[in-house]
């Protein structure tokens, strides 16, 4: 039997919690982490927690005073514990405002939830086959304040899981409203091109990840240029290599992108340095 975290209480994870009238559910008022467990304590913490709080505060989100990064550490190894996540597991923090009002709340009090399970490995493990990935053009994201953030609303990208299975893709790139592309359905991505290393900067509306700061800086400390810009169509079939990040797959390598087939040699060359980067942040 599985438990969540509600509001601190450890609970069976199929246990009611919510009525029709929750406001993640109405008008998708509700932000979320996805966080790495590597054995059984959460990777990263410290950048969720920020990201979550920064969030929260741009949303006008109001949870206890003892909502500290401390205090999520300890709730996430709780019920790490509790659900027997001894080497690899994930967990989902979701937080949403609570009940009332319609469109114009009428409180900026805000509830929470922490959803765990078992993943195969402790480790990052890189992908054996590369994926195959093309770009959704039919629903863009839109640049504002609100994309960096992971929140609740995510039509363009359930429309973009669609057209990557009728295609018989892997994956599916997504563009922003200017017809760039800024990042894939659940990652954002790297292009090496020449040696150097290229990302959508925040600025085009791709979502601030945690994975992707920390390889970013991985990349910088062993003297890689990394240049976070504008990323056209048209780049990406003219790149050497291409990978995906995200918290709970690390690095993902791009196969083929329409005709083009890709390598992934700076992909096995980066995840080593991930988990090098992560088993030191846990040596006791």
């Amino acid at each position: 039997m599985s438990y969540i975290n509600h509001n601190g209480e450890l609970i069976f994870a199929k246990t009611p919690i919510f009525t029709a009238f929750n406001r993640g559910f109405c008008y998708g008022d509700a932000l979320f982490e996805t966080i790495r467990i590597y054995k059984g304590k959460p990777v990263f913490i410290r950048d969720h927690f920020l990201r979550l709080q920064k969030g929260m505060h741009l949303l006008k989100m109001e949870l206890s005073e003892t909502f500290s990064e401390d205090f999520l550490l300890e709730k996430v190894q709780e019920l790490a514990l509790k659900n027997e996540i001894k080497e690899g597991g994930r967990v989902r923090i979701e937080v949403y405002r609570n009940e009332g009002g319609f469109y114009i709340s009428s409180t900026n009090k805000a509830s929470y939830v922490i959803t765990g399970e078992k993943i195969q490995n402790a480790q990052y493990q890189l992908n054996d086959k590369g994926l195959l990935i093309d770009i959704f053009k039919d629903a863009v994201k839109v640049v504002d304040i609100l994309s960096p953030l992971k929140t609740s609303n995510k039509l363009p990208f359930v429309l973009a899981g669609f057209f990557k299975s009728e295609k018989n893709l892997d994956e599916a790139f997504v563009l922003n409203n200017y017809g760039r592309v800024c990042e894939s359905i659940n990652a954002n991505f790297f292009l090496n091109r020449n040696g150097q290393f290229f990302t959508p900067s925040i600025e085009e509306g791709c979502i601030e990840g945690v994975m992707r700061k920390n390889i970013i800086g991985i990349l910088r400390e062993n003297g890689k240029t990394v240049n976070e810009t504008s990323i056209s169509q048209e780049e990406i079939i003219n790149s050497d290599e291409i990978f995906l990040t995200n918290s709970i797959g690390g690095i993902i390598w791009i196969g083929g992108y329409k005709e083009k087939r890709f390598f992934n040699h700076i992909s096995r060359w980066l995840i080593d340095l991930l988990n090098k980067k992560v088993g030191e942040n846990f040596k006791s």
